[in-house]
């Protein structure tokens, strides 16, 4: 999956992709798999790097939504049960089941968690169901919970998952049905015909800057939080749809969860719920949901978000984290759509939304979230059908398997391992800078910030002799430590 080649590929002169998919994301990404394996000539650009931005910022679940029980929104949870079991057959490398703890602190609420359980096992059909732990298993199974104050302990399930591995894993899984992909390549503005219908845009290569042009009979706008931004370049008189919420994260040690099962905290004082979760060997925490103003690659945890989260998780925990065991921080913008005015982001349902623009066939995917992505692609390449955009031709995405085809990106993150692993994440995985490496094919900035800065120099010594073009190292040093800085504990400032 070598990126000059995809280059050439996309800018051939006798190139004209059925399909031309702008965002790289979780829908991206399906959609490029859907489209591809459906024999369909398939385009997938991406400004930043693939899953740069909330797609790999996640609360890495999937999961059929518990909390949508709150509204009433049983089809979108039976929905989204439905693809958390299929994804969990056709990725089991990647995705695996995730035990859930449900502290409950009166015998009301052990009864109405309960029933909440007994519906989402029934819409979930899996043999895995919900569950209790008497007193005995509360203390062995969820060690640092306050269990004086806790009535009865409820389990269920649900998934969990590393979101840019999956991400870049469906893509890699594209190419090989025969997808031409390529990140670091910025939309600029869409060519039209003489009925000013879409066919073709003009793209910048973020790397060398070269512009140039690629066609296609039809173009998807999957762009998530810049959704907006690109239906304005196709009309700039159109109206915002989108609502953008941001979720925020903290990461600390292990101990303060001291299980391998994560715990779901069902009420916060904003009505929310708050999960900690066990992931690749810390304890994650979120999330947060506060209004967005506009969509960026690298939002900024407030204090607030930290203050929240800690005082949340400590309400219930005996020995609780403070804000000196905060590891790592960082948060993801939701692409909510909004589709009754001035509606608050919290309220906001997390369907997803397809447009088409009568004039230009613009195709517009929107809201929505990881669980549910697959099947998003797979109906809005129907719709296209439907349309007469596309020809028919039946998804087949449902019987696919992803399967971990290789054992590198596996391996641990060392000094000794860097150099082998960076070669196959270049080589395999267009990674072309120092955050592409240390940030969504390994997670050590996630995980453990100030080690990833360490690491940085020897990163940027072997990228630099494994890159085809130039490589500007003393600059992309200096990028990757002000990106630290974001994920660095609010006492951490780095140089």
């Amino acid at each position: 999956m070598r990126r000059t080649r995809m280059k050439r590929e996309a800018q051939a002169e006798s190139a004209i992709f059925d399909v031309v998919i702008i965002g790289g994301g979780a829908s991206g990404a399906w959609l490029a798999l859907d489209s591809a394996s459906r024999g369909l000539k398939t385009l997938l650009v991406e400004q930043y790097d693939f899953a740069a931005c909330t797609s790999s910022r996640s609360t890495k679940l999937i999961h059929g939504g518990l909390r949508y029980l709150r509204r009433l929104d049983i089809g979108l949870v039976r929905e989204s049960q439905r693809e958390k079991n299929l994804l969990l057959h056709m990725a089991g490398d990647f995705i695996t089941p995730l035990k859930f703890q449900i502290p409950c602190f009166s015998p009301y609420e052990t009864l109405k968690y309960k029933a909440g359980l007994r519906l989402y096992d029934f819409l979930s059909q899996n043999e895995k169901s919900s569950g209790a732990y008497s007193r005995e298993e509360m203390v062995s199974k969820s060690p640092n919970l306050h269990h004086d104050k806790v009535h009865s302990l409820l389990t269920y399930f649900d998934a969990g998952f590393d979101d840019s591995r999956f991400a870049i894993e469906l893509l890699k899984k594209a190419f090989t049905c025969g997808a031409c992909l390529l990140n670091y390549t910025r939309l600029d503005f869409f060519i039209y015909d003489a009925k000013h219908k879409i066919i073709g845009a003009r793209i910048k290569d973020q790397i060398d800057f070269e512009e140039f042009e690629v066609y296609g009979k039809t173009f998807i706008n999957a762009t998530g939080p810049f959704t907006d931004i690109v239906r304005k370049i196709n009309n700039p008189s159109e109206t915002k749809i989108m609502c953008l919420s941001r979720g925020s994260h903290i990461v600390v040690d292990s101990s303060f969860l001291g299980t391998d099962e994560a715990l779901l905290i069902p009420k916060t004082v904003d009505g929310r719920v708050v999960f900690m979760i066990p992931w690749k060997g810390k304890t994650l925490i979120g999330t947060t949901e506060e209004g967005q103003a506009k969509p960026e690659k690298d939002p900024a945890v407030t204090p607030e978000e930290v203050s929240y989260l800690l005082s949340t998780v400590r309400q219930f925990l005996r020995h609780g984290p403070e804000e000196k065991d905060i590891i790592s921080r960082f948060a993801g913008i939701r692409p909510l759509v909004r589709r009754i005015p001035h509606r608050s982001s919290k309220i906001l349902s997390r369907r997803h939304e397809i447009l088409i623009e009568s004039t230009s066939k613009l195709v517009t995917l929107t809201g929505g979230k990881w669980t549910t992505s697959r099947l998003m692609a797979e109906e809005t390449l129907n719709r296209m059908m439907a349309h007469d955009l596309l020809p028919f031709r039946p998804s087949i995405t449902s019987t696919l398997l992803i399967q971990r085809l290789d054992n590198i990106p596996s391996l641990p993150v060392s000094e000794e391992t860097l150099k082998e692993k960076i070669h196959y994440y270049v080589k395999e995985e267009m990674a072309t800078c120092i955050e592409d490496i240390l940030s969504r094919r390994e997670r050590l900035l996630f995980l453990d910030p100030q080690r990833a800065l360490q690491l940085a120099p020897k990163v940027a010594e072997i990228l630099k002799t494994e890159l085809e073009h130039e490589y500007p190292i003393e600059q992309d040093e200096k990028a990757f430590t002000k990106i630290v800085n974001n994920y660095c504990p609010q006492s951490v400032r780095l140089s």
